[in-house]
């Protein structure tokens, strides 16, 4: 890691409309990218990779979902973070 402060962020993960509820902990370090965090949490559900998904963030000003369209490698996690499967499958992130 190449964190100073050798961050750790915690996430529940848990997918909505399903009962009994299914839900995931994970920790990632605090340097991990998005692509990073997208292999958590498929790793942590058992997925094999193949739907489509995006990270989504409310703009602080206006509080509309915008997609971050910037490159995976080069996009570190910041608070606020949502990633949608496109399946119909949403996961909401919050502090």
């Amino acid at each position: 890691m190449n964190n100073k402060n050798n961050l750790v962020y915690r996430f529940k993960i848990e997918l909505k409309d399903f009962e009994p509820t299914i839900r995931r902990r994970i920790q990632v370090p605090g340097d991990y990218t998005f692509w990073g965090l997208h292999v958590g949490m498929t790793d942590a559900m058992g997925w094999a990779d193949y739907h489509l998904h995006q990270f989504m963030v409310n703009d602080p000003k206006s509080n509309d979902e915008i997609s971050i369209r910037i490159p995976l490698t080069q996009s570190r996690l910041i608070s606020g973070i949502r990633e949608r499967h496109i399946s119909s499958i949403t996961v909401d992130f919050k502090r």
